[in-house]
């Protein structure tokens, strides 16, 4: 009976530490890998669909092979990301032939209660150097700097083999734009 007590209080300390790990709303509930170690990997995009409002709007969806619009039209696609332990990220393009290599570095965004942003659920990445190589082109490689994002991860669910990225971006300057969707990654 002692044991068991004991083994009772030991899993009630131990389950707010597991939960602690969760920050998406759809997260594993219990994992025994940090947020960090679950997100350095290579993750390749599956499926996804963004709708973007702007003029008369159109939505892009996502396969692991192409890209298909809804006004007409679609595309090979594929997106590879490899995040590193040490804050760094190579994502690679292919689109249609044309070839978009990024190289940068990524962090975890701080938690901002007012625009209700859990610690740890959005990574942001800022591109260093961009080496773009259109289809029978030449090769162009453009360097950045600078203190704003290049893009960002609002991540719904974080697997150690897989991650859901919510989109939802808008903006009113000059003409009023949006974009909302998911998008799937599969790690390895």
């Amino acid at each position: 009976m002692k044991r068991l007590l004991v083994v009772l209080l030991v899993a009630m300390m131990a389950i707010p530490t597991f939960q602690s790990c969760k920050k998406g709303a759809n997260d594993p509930g219990v994992s025994l890998r940090s947020r960090k170690a679950r997100l350095v990997a290579t993750w390749t995009l599956q499926s996804g669909s963004i709708t973007y409002t702007s003029g008369t709007g159109y939505t892009d969806t996502y396969t692991s092979a192409t890209v298909s619009r809804s006004t007409g039209g679609s595309a090979s696609y594929t997106e590879t990301i490899e995040i590193v332990k040490d804050g760094t990220f190579k994502r690679t393009i292919l689109n249609d032939g044309n070839s978009t290599v990024d190289n940068g570095q990524w962090y975890f965004m701080e938690a901002n209660k007012d625009k209700d942003i859990k610690s740890k659920e959005i990574v942001s990445f800022f591109i260093t150097q961009e080496v773009y190589t259109p289809a029978g082109g030449t090769v162009s490689t453009s360097t950045y700097t600078g203190i704003t994002p290049d893009f960002a991860w609002r991540l719904d669910e974080l697997k150690n083999k897989e991650i859901i990225i919510l989109i939802d971006e808008s903006s009113q300057t000059g003409s009023s734009y949006s974009a909302k969707g998911t998008m799937t990654y599969t790690g390895k």
